[in-house]
């Protein structure tokens, strides 16, 4: 059996800048989905450029069909992302959405900026005790189950 794989891939500003928390994971693997999407029109600019730049077509039929969610589902996604600034969307009568991607490089400047989250693993700042500090080890006594009381048939 000759299976073919492909992948896409999610930029990781989309989960580590504190501007997309709000955004759902729908939402950033649709992105990440209009990107790959990105890529094959650039290839075929002289069909997927106009005067604001280079676009690609996703009809709701096709987002509900990659995202397994109904055409409410897909709409709400993908104005989750106009709303936070990756995309722009341009409507057609009848036809599929024009959607343009705002400049990657932008956010991807971005990612160390002040309002990138800083992760930390201080194990005293997040209140858990390391194994050579635990003084309660082995101490806990485990509860008892027992049968309801009550009368039996």
């Amino acid at each position: 059996m000759n299976i073919k794989f492909t992948y896409i891939q999610i930029p990781l500003f989309l989960f580590n800048d504190i501007r997309y928390n709000q955004i759902s994971v729908h939402a950033k693997i649709l992105y990440a989905l209009i990107l790959n999407r990105i890529k094959l029109s650039e290839q075929n600019k002289a069909f997927f450029s106009d005067e604001i730049g280079t676009f690609v077509y996703f009809s709701n039929s096709t987002i509900t069909q990659y995202l397994n969610c109904n055409k409410n589902k897909a709409t709400k996604t993908l104005a989750e992302l106009e709303e936070v600034g990756l995309i722009k969307k341009v409507y057609r009568r009848g036809l599929p959405l024009k959607i343009y991607i705002n400049d990657i490089k932008v956010f991807c400047d971005k990612v160390n900026s002040p309002t990138t989250k800083q992760v930390s693993f201080d194990t005293k700042k997040a209140g858990i005790k390391s194994k050579e500090n635990r003084n309660d080890f082995g101490t806990k006594k485990k509860k008892r189950r027992t049968r309801p009381s009550g009368p039996t048939l």
